[in-house]
Parts: C-alpha cells; sequence; structure tokens
C-alpha cells in the first residue's frame, strides 16, 4: 500500500552507511587504468536475491548473509524485484544485441530503448531507499550498499596483493596505478572470483591523470582534457 504521510516522515529518520570511498593520493600519477563495477548495485540485487519476502527467510539460515548487517535473504528463491531486474537485464541484451547491426531511425530507437532499460534497473536500489516507495526496505537497501562495500574492497585487497598502487576509489569505481598490458589479465583475475551476475570492467587507460582532494575528502581528477568532478 501506499505509505501514509507519518510512516514517509518516520522513514525519511532512518539513515544507514553508503558506499565505500578510498581516500584520493593527490599529486600526477602516470599510467592509470580505470575499472568499473557494471550496474553494481543491480548485479548485487540479482546475485544475492535481495527483495523484502526473501528476507530473513526461515529455509536458509546462516546461507548468504550479509556482512555488518546482521541479516540474511533465501538462497532458492528470487524474489518479486529481484525476477524483475533480471527480465530487464535479459531485455536489455537483447536491445544491445540488435543495436550491433542497426542503423537509421531503428538505431536511434534501440539506443533510447536500452538506456531507458538501464535507468530502470538502476532505480531498484533508490526504489527500497525511498521513504514514499511502496516498496520501501530499509534492511534492502543497506544490505545493497554494505555488499557493494564488500567488493570494492575485494578488489582493492587483490590489487594490494599484486603490488599495484590504488589511487581513488568510489562507491562501484576504482583507479589503479599499473601497466596498460596487466589490464586484460588483472580484470581477468577478478571476474573469476566474483558470483553471480556481478562483473567488473575497464572503462579506459590514461597516460597521466592529476588528482586533487576535495574538502571533504573525495577526488576532482583531471587526465588529458577531460575533467571530471566526483562527489
Amino acid at each position: 500500500n501506499r505509505p501514509k504521510y507519518d510512516e514517509i516522515q518516520r522513514r525519511r529518520e532512518v539513515t544507514y552507511l553508503g558506499g565505500y570511498v578510498h581516500t584520493p593520493q593527490e599529486g600526477i600519477h602516470e599510467g592509470i587504468a580505470v575499472f568499473d563495477f557494471a550496474s553494481l548495485y543491480p548485479s548485487i540485487t540479482l546475485t544475492h536475491h535481495i527483495s523484502p519476502e526473501t528476507l530473513d527467510c526461515s529455509c536458509c539460515p546462516g546461507k548468504n548473509a550479509i556482512p555488518e548487517v546482521n541479516h540474511h535473504f533465501c538462497v532458492r528463491e528470487k524474489g518479486f524485484i529481484p525476477s524483475l531486474l533480471e527480465q530487464l537485464v535479459q531485455q536489455r541484451q537483447e536491445v544491445k544485441a540488435e543495436l550491433r547491426s542497426a542503423s537509421g531511425e531503428r538505431r536511434r530507437f534501440l539506443e533510447n530503448r536500452q538506456y531507458a532499460l538501464k535507468i530502470l534497473t538502476n532505480a531498484s536500489y533508490g526504489y527500497y531507499a525511498y521513504p514514499g516507495s511502496r516498496w520501501y526496505s530499509k534492511v534492502c537497501a543497506e544490505s545493497i550498499t554494505a555488499l557493494g562495500r564488500v567488493y570494492i574492497r575485494q578488489v582493492i585487497a587483490f590489487a594490494e596483493q599484486k603490488g599495484i598502487p590504488i589511487l581513488y576509489g568510489d562507491t562501484d569505481s576504482l583507479f589503479l596505478k599499473m601497466r596498460k598490458k596487466d589490464v586484460p589479465a588483472f580484470g581477468k583475475a577478478v571476474n573469476a572470483s566474483l558470483p553471480g551476475a556481478m562483473e567488473l570492467d575497464c572503462k579506459g587507460y590514461y597516460p597521466a591523470g592529476l588528482f586533487v582532494a576535495t574538502k571533504g575528502g573525495t577526488a576532482a581528477k583531471k587526465g588529458g582534457k577531460t575533467v571530471i568532478g566526483l562527489s
């Protein structure tokens, strides 16, 4: 049911931890690989069956436990939201496959469609956390961010074991100082350790970049002619 005003106000007072931010290494750095988790929060939702009706099921105690949150989700049932996400992801894959050979007006239509499907998929986490949502679930939302922190720290730890400096990290992105020829092997090794729908992609490689910490401890960065601010 639609939540009433008093319930929405109560929900607005609830807080929980968000994404992990790795302090930027200020200065000019050479050889920067940018990695990004593909649809991090939706893929976590799919992989761990995060849905209100799968929460703390009686059939899977001790399984699929969420660190820091002290809850678990059913490993047998996908749940309503993950099932919808699976359909959206499949539809987007089909549209992107058709895009490879499309042209003209059809191509523009397909590009818009795959983008719309992407937005719907990525909105799933926000809907759990939105106080006015009919499917509001603080436990689901904080479980997703908790797992997000787990996975990005897992990649950071793997990089450190390999002697790869971490220049910056924020929620689902990492900036690593490494040789370009080592990028494919690193990505392959990480993805082999990730479960379910989880996947780490390399989004680019830059000869050099400048990192400057903001007052809040996050970073602004500049590589070549591109300037991007991170919050």
